[in-house]
């Protein structure tokens, strides 16, 4: 057609110029003079293009759940958006890796979409996620989908025991879902973590490593395992320091001292430098025994650390004890030999 037929005024012009002229001389609204009409809002709006439905890209806001472990298949129940159409398909993407393709996609609403993707072995971290409609009309919301790895999980430490008085080299921290990069340390309340060195992450199910143990606090302390995605998994007390020698560090305490056995319970307190078979003994003035405690080694009261044994007031012979001064001795019991380690006193009261 030339702009002779149009009657556009220019030296061009489309079809969608000439229906436009066409449609204002039958309104008798004259010639229009501008070249190359564009079709905006107002005429998609009006009675002669009521007919033509505009055609969106579709648009992704969210994706529920928005994160998955990678051993497995996720449920996607509500993949959001906008201008979702019937036979749509979704995909992850992340660079360097293969796409992820959903199935069983089910577009519920122009707004809503189910699906199914298998995440199983797929790189951790953020992925894109996408809808195409059947016209080839996409929308993506980018690192939408946090892929994530198993958290780990510690199940036992080889040795759980060291002095404190040089390294220990762990053989064996074994559990599940380590990674290469995983860090290894003990912590305690109220001291410095302990970093270990020369980790080696030998499987999923194992690590070695060695431990500075020198000059640290005798006790048990917990073991974590850092995998490189932040994910840690920690033993509690798993890791117990002990010294070289087995003696009672600082003193002997009694929580209530003096001490009513009316009015409730008292603790005695006491901090081993190993583990060891104990005894506690309670004495009258008189050298008569009126009490005993007998503790395991490891066990409570008889391990490495702090160690709080109760007291109720009470004899072996089932009564309360009299009020005076009485002597608690703490005594380490070894293949037949008696060693008292500490001793203190308590006075009963009325």
């Amino acid at each position: 057609m030339t702009t002779e037929i149009l009657d556009s005024g220019a030296a061009s012009g489309s079809s969608a110029s000439y229906r436009l002229l066409g449609k204002a001389r039958e309104r008798q609204q004259g010639t229009p003079s501008s070249t190359n009409f564009i079709i905006g809002e107002g005429f998609l709006r009006s009675v002669y293009f009521s007919t033509v439905v505009p055609v969106l890209s579709p648009v992704v806001t969210s994706i529920s759940p928005a994160a998955g472990v990678n051993t497995g298949a996720v449920t996607i129940t509500d993949l959001s958006g906008a201008n979702f159409q019937s036979g749509a398909s979704v995909k992850l993407s992340k660079s360097g890796q293969a796409d992820i393709s959903a199935t069983s996609v089910a577009v519920v609403s122009s707004s809503k979409i189910t699906c199914t993707l298998n995440i199983t072995g797929a790189a951790g971290g953020l992925w894109n996620v996408t809808v195409i409609n059947p016209d080839g009309r996409s929308g993506s919301l980018p690192s939408a989908f946090n892929v994530t790895y198993p958290a780990p999980a510690i199940v036992s430490i080889t040795p759980a025991k060291g002095n404190n008085d040089g390294t220990v080299n762990i053989t064996d921290l074994a559990g599940t879902g380590f990674r290469s990069g995983a860090a290894v340390k003990l912590s305690k309340t109220g001291e410095s973590d302990i970093l270990a060195d020369s980790v080696a992450v030998e499987s999923s199910t194992k690590v070695s490593c060695r431990l500075n143990l020198t000059g640290k606090t005798v006790g048990a302390w917990d073991v974590t395992l850092t995998n490189d995605d932040n994910q840690a998994a920690t033993m509690s007390g798993g890791f117990k320091i002990e010294a070289p020698g087995l003696q009672v560090i600082g003193a002997v305490v009694s929580t209530q001292n003096p001490y009513n056995p009316a009015t409730g319970t008292t603790t005695i307190k006491y901090t081993l430098s190993k583990d060891a078979n104990i005894k506690i003994f309670v004495y009258n003035l008189r050298g008569e025994r009126v009490w005993e405690w007998t503790a395991p080694s490891g066990g409570s009261g008889g391990q490495a650390g702090v160690n709080e044994i109760v007291w109720d007031g009470m004899t072996a012979f089932k009564s309360k004890v009299s009020f005076g001064v009485y002597i608690v001795s703490v005594v380490a019991t070894d293949g037949g030999q008696v060693k008292e380690l500490a001793k203190t006193k308590i006075a009963v009261i009325k």
